[in-house]
């Protein structure tokens, strides 16, 4: 027999996915690890530093693209936004970061359904984070030039029509590793929101 549109040849209703994109948002806490090396040895100089959490923001934009399987359960998403922190110091440390980053993700996202128009998500993702005018103070050195750092982490929420709802882990990687006695972590938790427009 030949299978309605939109109907699964078990009968249960099939999901029509679509291109789309989001606007976004997200807001949350980040810390900072900070590692410094002696200079001629590059021995650790001092036990890392980790500082109190401290709020972030974020605003940008992602294309989702449903992949042709599994009934549109899967998809893709490659994202571009901007991310702003500044760590709070460490009683007796004078060490402490300003970033501005453009983060730019790919993420591969799986869909459960719930009803038609509802849905619960998780997805993992994998990307750059590129230093907007950024500043760290580590070790009595002002540095200002970062180098791209590798982003990565997970993600779970819910979907309800075009809004999406959402938590996140992100553990970025080393933002001074082009810097040999240095180096500097910044991982976050965020609450992210987003609305389909397009």
């Amino acid at each position: 027999h030949q299978p309605v549109a939109g109907i699964a040849d078990d009968g249960a209703k099939k999901s029509i996915g679509k291109p789309g994109l989001y606007v976004m948002g997200a807001a949350g806490l980040a810390s900072a690890n900070f590692y410094g090396y002696m200079a001629d040895t590059l021995e650790p100089e001092y036990a890392s530093l980790h500082t109190p959490a401290s709020p972030l923001f974020s605003f940008g934009f992602e294309f989702e693209y449903p992949l042709p399987f599994r009934a549109n359960k899967m998809a893709l998403a490659v994202e571009a936004s901007y991310f702003r922190c500044s760590t709070r110091k460490v009683e007796g440390h004078d060490d402490f970061a300003v970033i501005n980053a453009l983060k730019i993700p790919l993420s591969f996202r799986y869909y459960f359904f719930l009803s038609e128009k509802t849905r619960i998500y998780a997805d993992a993702f994998i990307g750059m984070d590129f230093s907007l005018g950024s500043t760290v103070y580590i070790s009595l050195n002002h540095l200002n030039k970062l180098s791209p750092a590798l982003l990565y982490g997970a993600g779970a929420g819910m979907s309800i029509g075009d809004f999406r709802l959402g938590i996140r882990y992100s553990g970025d990687g080393d933002y001074l590793s082009q810097r040999i006695h240095f180096k500097m972590e910044v991982p976050t938790w965020s609450m992210v929101v987003a609305y389909k427009f397009l």
